[in-house]
């Protein structure tokens, strides 16, 4: 099973994990039906973001549902005229030929992100495919919890604040949304207590103990008494 969120079934807590169910196995999923309707509602999360950078650049008027297609850790090595830095540019890299349009997204679940590493160093990748494809539109989205985007909001008056380089950037091509806007558009309850389900996991617990032979979720209530 995919989706099981009971506290006997393992479960990592990457992000990788997270955006391979909820893309791969349902989000962008062909043989999943209502497939052009998810894509559709997917790019209206896109279209309502709760942050967007100065030089973000503007979304096609839609995607077109046949020839959007999704690929993960994507590598600028595998283009052979690649210069420089030929690492990865997008965690999940959605795109349509139609509109000639790349949405690379960097997504982050329980971990912090960095303003230079995230958005500066994957805007320097993306410079190498706008050179090598300078007629695609390429549309970097940060992809957040509300729990890690509140906890950079709050330190906004730190000199070193992310949000506050974010915001300050005239330079900045990324737009921010959230894992909860996403859970919003899943229909499907039982793929949607999952995403639930792992966005709360720093309240309910990260880590496992083993008792009877298995394996089960460790709650911080637990771990206190």
């Amino acid at each position: 099973m995919i989706y099981d969120i009971s506290e006997t079934s393992f479960e990592s807590e990457k992000e990788r994990n997270l955006y391979y169910k909820i893309f791969a196995g349902y989000l962008c999923n062909e043989l999943v039906p209502d497939y052009g309707s998810r894509v559709q509602a997917f790019f209206e999360v896109l279209n309502a973001p709760v942050a967007i950078g100065q030089a973000a650049p503007a979304l096609p008027e839609s995607l077109d549902r046949r020839n959007t297609h999704v690929s993960f850790d994507n590598h600028l090595y595998l283009f052979q005229k690649a210069r420089g830095d030929r690492g990865e540019f997008a965690d999940i890299l959605l795109h349509d030929v139609t509109s000639r349009t790349l949405i690379a997204i960097e997504a982050k679940l329980h971990s912090d992100w960095s303003h230079e590493k995230d958005i500066v160093a994957n805007q320097s990748r993306h410079s190498q495919l706008t050179d090598l494809l300078p007629r695609i539109n390429l549309v970097p989205v940060l992809l957040l919890s509300e729990r890690r985007w509140n906890r950079v909001k709050k330190k906004e008056s730190n000199e070193h604040s992310n949000y506050r380089r974010f915001v300050e950037d005239e330079h900045c091509r990324f737009r921010v949304i959230l894992w909860e806007q996403i859970a919003s558009i899943i229909k499907e309850r039982i793929v949607r207590d999952f995403l639930n389900s792992q966005l709360s996991r720093y309240d309910t617990g990260l880590f496992y103990r083993s008792s009877q032979d298995w394996f089960f979720l460790e709650s911080p209530l637990a771990t206190d008494r």
